[in-house]
């Protein structure tokens, strides 16, 4: 089953984000190759003040998350990268239904806080750290700290130092934006 899980991931290109009416287009600005993922990261880089490989990479991280979110037993929590990257996937949403159907094959729903508190962001830290946890126990390598390091509530300074200090590559390109 996860095997199965992460190939559908891999082999998911983002091409039901593309209208039928703009592949043309996004062929010819993007390539013929992952056209509509490259668009995606363009869209993603622009919008978030992003390196568009830097908005690559974070596209791969997010199939990650996803994966973990489908194979954990407990809510998973994305660190603030990759949920930006959902929430621009959520935005497409008949898109993002037909990625929840035909690749997870089951709903995966976001829930972010409404009024956050200190019981509850103690609640999302702790699914956070489970979530790095599992990350490093299924792909065998430690989260790279340039998606994984800054949590949604960064609250905790400390765990981006750490990251960075096992993976320091990758820091340039993370720009600002917004939730």
């Amino acid at each position: 089953m996860k095997r199965a899980l992460w190939l559908r991931l891999k082999q998911y290109h983002f091409d039901n984000l593309v209208p039928p009416h703009l592949w043309d287009r996004v062929a010819s600005a993007f390539g013929n190759t992952d056209a509509s993922t490259r668009a995606f990261a363009n869209k993603l880089a622009r919008k978030l003040g992003w390196h568009p490989r830097f908005a690559l990479r974070a596209i791969d991280e997010y199939r990650k998350f996803v994966y973990l979110g489908v194979v954990a037993d407990f809510s998973v929590t994305p660190p603030k990268i990759i949920d930006q990257v959902w929430h621009e996937h959520l935005l497409f949403s008949r898109a993002y239904r037909e990625f929840c159907r035909d690749v997870l094959q089951r709903d995966f729903d976001h829930s972010p806080e409404l009024v956050p508190s200190d019981e509850q962001i103690a609640q999302y830290e702790a699914q956070y750290d489970a979530t790095l946890e599992l990350y490093h126990t299924e792909f065998n390598v430690t989260p790279p700290a340039a998606f994984w390091g800054t949590p949604k509530f960064a609250q905790d300074a400390d765990r981006r130092s750490a990251l960075k200090k096992k993976e320091p590559a990758l820091m340039d390109g993370a720009g600002g934006g917004s939730d």
